[in-house]
């Protein structure tokens, strides 16, 4: 017999107790590879879906680029065993048997670019890339107008668009000339921000002064050689909201000095409010000590450039002075006592004795805004305890839950009283009614 003879009667064996022991079968270009012993040089076509997900029948689908061994998945694949001549060497993975192999042009390489994302496969024509990620990754690019990074790029256009023209000069007109402490000049250009765009300068305070009516603020940076000054003007939009942002940082425990209506020392620079504007100073010197002189000098040039009418700040003097705690008022937007139904008021905390409790004033638009206010109160008096009507529709009284004895009273378009009051408590709701209905505005 002879020997190619001999060797299609093996392969017809071989062939016959692979059927019967369930083994693969090869096909006819691999039989030639197991005959002569060679690797085959012509690429394997590519697996379905490649350069997104490959499915198959045995599993999950496996992202492009991720070998069998790096899947997750346990499940066996038969694997294509290499003769006795060493020719062919089995690629396939856990999740169907797929090659990552290199096309005609040199072969791909996965790679995860600066973003995070990954270049997709390059095809036959030599170089196209996928740009966005598994994620869909997306660089952000400054706009046309250099946008803002950190403390001294340029104004970007969303700040342009949401500050009325009026207001920004307005803010310009707060900031210092240049020389107003030795050679500090001013490194333009100011910064400006909106509603919209606070939260970009000071994330985890923006929300505070949104609360408030924030309208704009203006960053300015002064610099001498390494030193520099930072002001920072913040526009309320009405004194009593400049007030009121004002008011959430101060405590007693604060450093007073004599600059705008009022002005605090910070653990970072200065606060004062004077009109409008709220205003913050922070500088940061080589020697501290003329970082100090720098900020004090700047804090003062710009309280100077502030005009004050006063006008609307009425309810600041409703409440009695009288037994109260030096610099405790705050002043209230919204959420007065953290009921929804006080608003525009003024809170204080008053000691007698050794017990300290709070009084509050609310200024409602009519007489009618503050009797639904006090009709809201008292349901809500009535729902966590047991009040007691003194002059119906105007006065009541009683223990609350969470906020001990409870007086309130209604006078005209004022709603006014006293929480955590302590036993002896007549003598100061009495001097509160007294204060209130001498000094409220009809």
């Amino acid at each position: 017999m002879s020997l190619e003879r001999s060797c299609s009667v093996l392969s017809v064996a071989l062939l016959a107790a692979c059927f019967l022991a369930g083994a693969p079968v090869v096909s006819d270009a691999e039989e030639c590879d197991f005959q002569t012993g060679r690797e085959s040089g012509a690429a394997a076509p590519a697996a379905p879906g490649e350069g997104g997900s490959t499915a198959s029948a045995s599993g999950p689908a496996v992202p492009a680029g991720v070998h069998a061994e790096e899947s997750s998945s346990e499940e066996a694949v038969p694997a294509d065993e290499a003769d006795s001549q060493g020719g062919r060497e089995g690629a396939a993975d856990s999740q169907g048997g797929r090659e990552d192999e290199a096309d005609s042009q040199g072969g791909r390489e996965d790679e995860a670019d600066s973003q995070g994302g990954r270049k997709g496969a390059a095809d036959s024509q030599g170089g196209r890339e996928d740009e966005a990620d598994s994620q869909g990754g997306r660089e952000d690019e400054a706009d046309s107008q250099g946008g803002r990074e950190g403390a001294g790029g340029a104004v970007s256009s969303q700040a342009e668009e949401e500050i009325a023209a009026d207001v920004r000069e307005g803010l310009l007109g707060v900031l210092p000339e240049g020389g107003f402490f030795e050679e500090l000049d001013l490194d333009e250009p100011v910064v400006f921000y909106g509603p919209e765009t606070l939260y970009e300068y000071i994330n985890g305070q923006a929300e505070g002064y949104l609360s408030y009516g924030f309208r704009a603020l203006a960053s300015a940076t002064y610099l001498q050689g390494g030193d520099s000054v930072v002001v920072d003007v913040y526009d309320m939009g009405a004194p009593i909201r400049a007030f009121g942002v004002y008011s959430t940082f101060r405590s007693p425990a604060n450093e007073f000095l004599e600059i705008g209506r009022e002005c605090i020392r910070l653990a970072d620079g200065l606060m004062f409010w004077k009109g409008r504007m709220a205003v913050q100073v922070s500088a940061d010197f080589a020697d501290e000590a003329r970082g100090e002189k720098a900020a004090l000098a700047a804090a003062k040039a710009a309280a100077a450039r502030i005009e004050d009418s006063g006008e609307g700040l009425e309810v600041l003097e409703l409440l009695p002075p009288e037994g109260r705690v030096e610099a405790s008022a705050t002043y209230v937007l919204d959420g007065v006592l953290g009921q929804s139904f006080l608003s525009n008021g003024v809170v204080a905390r008053y000691r007698v004795g050794s017990e300290v409790c709070r009084l509050f004033v609310c200024q409602y638009v009519s007489d009618e805004a503050a009797a639904d206010a006090y009709a809201k109160y008292l349901n809500f008096a009535r729902a966590h305890g047991e009040p007691a009507e003194a002059e119906k529709g105007r006065e009541f009284y009683g223990r609350i839950k969470y906020y001990g004895m409870t007086a309130v009273f209604r006078h005209g378009r004022y709603l006014a009283g006293g929480t955590g009051l302590p036993d002896r408590w007549g003598s100061l709701f009495g001097r509160l009614k007294n204060h209130v209905e001498e000094r409220a505005a009809p």
